[in-house]
Order: structure tokens, then sequence, then C-alpha cells
């Protein structure tokens, strides 16, 4: 008995029919759009097929459709290497909300601006207004595309339908208070911590990683760092290049790590126990660090607080350009567009400066 195969991921717009092609009905008639073996080419063809007006979409295009129609493009983007999982999961869930407040079966053209307002109200009821502003953001780009894409009219989302004040966002952020770890707290956090966790924190405060950066990170530019002493590559989120000394702590606990690492045909850098490759879907790096940091009877604080920490006593080396380098920011001054590299040595004076306050000159 031939199995069939699954989806190659949820929104896959075509199903894999018996006949061992890949096919959608549309319109009472079933449509057939390549092999099997050959998803992405059945999808091209699909989608060739619909620019043609071979074959017509559902005179209603509804929410769900919309979603799903953006999201398929998206996950090409994926394939092709130009758009993180970790993106695409975010514009996944970001629609998924949308949709179900909005109600899936309703023609995206018919909406209007009241619904947009109600929509930003339910969601920054839970959210604070940094989660709130990338939730609109996410769900603009979708319609922006759609309508540039014309699979539908521009969509008035009217002007309640914006990201929070810079006033609004400085409020929570003084209200959130400051979230930084002491140096103290950062140095039990390493005592608690196994080979793999005590790597990723000093890449966290040493070099400034986030969750992402941890999770994405080959183990080929980790084993180029022992060699070297210089963890160098482009951050994965914006592909802006950042390079960063590592210090003697970093170097060997990154060659514990390795050392211990478990046999995995993965070319991650970090994996779990049994050689699976930590996922930001299922916030990973986060759980594996909160564990830590209970165990290390710290109150608060997540594996991002490493990055913004590192940036605050970074900051103290005076030189900003050099801190922002290591950090993969984007430089978007013309000084910036021309600046080729920062020399070494004014990346490790940003990086001393860190390592005096951690653990003392």
């Amino acid at each position: 008995m031939v199995v069939r195969p699954e989806k190659p991921y949820p929104e896959f717009p075509l199903y894999a029919h018996p006949s061992g092609k890949w096919a959608k009905k549309i319109g009472g008639k079933m449509r057939y759009f390549g092999r099997w073996d050959d998803p992405n080419g059945a999808l091209v063809e699909y989608e060739s097929s619909v620019q043609k007006k071979e074959i017509a979409l559902p005179e209603v295009f509804t929410v769900q459709l919309a979603a799903n129609t953006f999201l398929t493009t998206r996950k090409k983007q994926v394939t092709a290497g130009n758009l993180s999982e970790r993106s695409y999961q975010d514009y996944r869930r970001s629609l998924k909300r949308f949709a179900a407040f909005i109600g899936p079966d309703r023609n995206l053209e018919n909406l209007d601006p009241a619904d947009f307002a109600r929509y930003k109200y339910d969601f920054s009821k839970t959210n604070n207004p940094v989660s709130t502003g990338n939730e609109i953001t996410r769900i603009k780009t979708c319609l922006k595309w759609l309508y540039k894409s014309k699979y539908c009219g521009e969509i008035d989302v009217g002007p309640e339908f914006c990201k929070p004040s810079a006033k609004v966002a400085r409020r929570h952020k003084r209200e959130m208070g400051e979230k930084l770890f002491t140096a103290g707290q950062i140095r039990t956090l390493l005592d608690e911590s196994g080979l793999r966790m005590r790597a990723m924190i000093l890449l966290g405060i040493n070099a400034a990683y986030h969750n992402n950066d941890a999770e994405t990170l080959n183990l080929a530019t980790l084993e180029a760092a022992v060699r070297t002493g210089v963890i160098e590559h482009a951050r994965e989120k914006t592909e802006i290049a950042r390079a960063c000394p590592i210090w003697p702590e970093t170097k060997a606990a990154i060659e514990s790590w390795i050392d211990r690492r478990p046999q995995t045909a993965s070319k991650k850098a970090f994996v779990t126990a049994d050689g699976k490759e930590l996922s930001g879907k299922n916030c990973d790096v986060a759980k594996h660090f909160r564990a830590v940091r209970i165990a290390s009877r710290i109150c608060e604080g997540g594996f991002s607080w490493l990055r913004k920490t590192f940036a605050t006593y970074a900051s103290e080396s005076g030189d900003q350009v050099a801190v922002n380098f290591i950090m993969g920011h984007v430089d978007a001054e013309i000084s910036g567009v021309y600046r080729q590299l920062v020399r070494e040595h004014r990346l490790e004076k940003v990086v001393d400066a860190v390592r005096d306050w951690l653990f003392g000159s």
C-alpha cells in the first residue's frame, strides 16, 4: 500500500491525491498540478494557472484564503533562504489570530476601519506596545502584498490601525523597569548551567547573542571561533555582518560543548541531548534558560536580557560604532554604508569592558 505524503507545510494549497499527483478541487472540478515527489513544482504550476486565469479562484476572497495565499509565498521565501523560519512563524501566528477574531469566512474586501480598530484594541489588552506594533506591521505587510499582487483591492485599515506612539512605548518601558542582569546573577547562572547552556550564556553576554542567534548558529562558525578567537558571521535576522572577539572563558566553554556535543547530522552548533535542533517555534532556548534561572533562584529575566545587559555595559567603552558592529545592528548613516569593517582592537576594547564588569579586572 502506497502511503500518501503529508503537505510540506499546513498552508500548502494542494493535497496529495491517490493518483500520485498534487490536486485541488476548484469550482467543483478536480485539478492536478504535479507529482508527489515535486510539491514545489506543483505549487509553481498551480500559481501559474491562477495568474494566467486558466483556473479561477473563488469569487469571495475570504480572510482565511488571503492569509493562506500570503503564507504560501512566505514559505517559498523560507525555502529560498530569503526569510527565516522564525519570521514565517510570526506571520503565521499573527494571521491566524486575526482570522479567528475577524472571522475566517468574511470577505476581505468588505472589512472596514472599525474591524481593524477592534482587533488592535483587543490585542493590546493582553500585549505590550512593542508586540502590538509588530502585530500591526505583519498584518499590514500581508494586506499590502495582496494588493500589489492584484489579489484584491486596496484595503482601508483606517487611522487607528497603527503602531503605538513612541510616547506609549517609552511609558511602558519605564513601567516595566530595567531588563538587566547583575554581574553576580550572570555568574550564578553560569555556575548552574550545563555545557550547552554555559556556552550559550557566555555568547549572550560576550557577543550579544539573542535566542535566535543561538538557535541558528552553525557548528562550523563555532569551530572557527575556537581557532581564531573571533566569532564572525552575518546575523540571520538582518544579514548584517557581525564579529566579536571571544573571552578565554567563552572559548573554553565552546570547546567543552563541542567535545561533548551529541553525534548528529545537524549542522547547527547547539542541539538537544538526542541530537535534535533547537526550535524557535517551540521556544527551546527560552525554556532551557528559564530552567537554569529558576535553579539559580533568580526571579525574572529571559535569555534576551543578556543582549540588553551587554549593550548597556559595552557602551561604557565609549565606542558605539564597535558596539553596534558586534551586535549586528543596521547602521543607516552614510558612514555605515561605506564602512567595510571595524578594527579588531576596537572590538576587543568593547568586550574587555564587559568582561571587567562581569568578572572583575
